[in-house]
């Protein structure tokens, strides 16, 4: 029996620390995820110093400079495809996964998985806030099987928006399926804890937009609860060495093991 396939399609941008410290842990998420039966890897399309650490991971690389967040994300699509590749999760660089949730979410038949559930850490590190994300498709993290794009040629995002391309690629898909009004795509929301998908805030310094939404911006829409102990928390999901090094990056003081 044929293994399933996944991508994680990563565009990244700057955040060269916080990144690099993000597909360190993807790479090992990806480890798992081939230990229990699923052939996994991950694209990441930059055009920067990103690319260097996406490729001692050995993930796929597609170099894309000065493109929109959509042209990226599409260009990662129509390449899994080529490859034959079956799901794919579109993933913010700046987020953590458990391998776990990406098991239990396999979609069986023609489904999207979907989550409500998510959580994000703010931009000095101080305050975590679980998410419960309302709207039709839930968190921006889904498992597409790939032949919902088909239809719109593997680029279903929206090429020219600066931002929404969750909603945008939803969107696409519905109208190349002739969906009507008032019908949605085939969501299967999985049961999760909010901390199985963690994203990092990050400043915008320099002058320099590197995030679209802020911490205060979501967690005032989605917040649930909200703990000023992120890293306790996160530590009952993810490695405490992906945490100290995440941690440096708000507190420069070495962290005690």
């Amino acid at each position: 029996m044929k293994r399933p396939s996944l991508w994680f399609i990563v565009p990244c941008f700057r955040r060269f620390d916080r990144t690099a410290i993000a597909l360190g842990h993807l790479a090992s998420v990806c480890d798992e995820l081939r230990e229990r039966g699923v052939e996994a890897d991950a694209c990441v399309i930059a055009d920067d110093a990103n690319l260097a650490v996406a490729e001692a991971h050995g993930f796929a690389l597609i170099e894309q400079g000065n493109a929109s967040l959509g042209v990226k994300l599409n260009d990662g699509y129509l390449y899994a495809a080529e490859q034959g590749v079956d799901y794919v999760v579109p993933f913010n660089s700046g987020a953590l996964v458990t391998a776990d949730l990406i098991v239990r979410s396999l979609p069986d038949g023609d489904v999207i998985s979907a989550f409500h559930r998510s959580s994000i850490v703010s931009e000095d590190g101080v305050k975590l806030a679980k998410l419960f994300i309302t709207y039709a498709g839930g968190d921006g993290i889904k498992v597409w099987p790939l032949r919902f794009f088909e239809k719109c040629g593997f680029r279903p995002a929206n090429e020219v928006r600066r931002s929404g391309m969750d909603g945008s690629t939803r969107d696409s898909v519905k109208r190349a399926l002739r969906l009507g009004k008032g019908e949605e795509l085939p969501f299967v929301y999985r049961e999760s804890d909010a901390l199985e998908i963690a994203e990092f805030k990050s400043p915008n310094t320099g002058g320099q937009r590197v995030q679209i939404n802020s911490y205060a911006e979501v967690r005032n829409a989605y917040q649930e609860t909200e703990s000023d102990d992120p890293w306790g928390e996160l530590a009952r999901f993810y490695p405490a060495k992906t945490l100290r090094a995440l941690r440096a990056l708000y507190v420069p003081e070495p962290i005690a093991a």
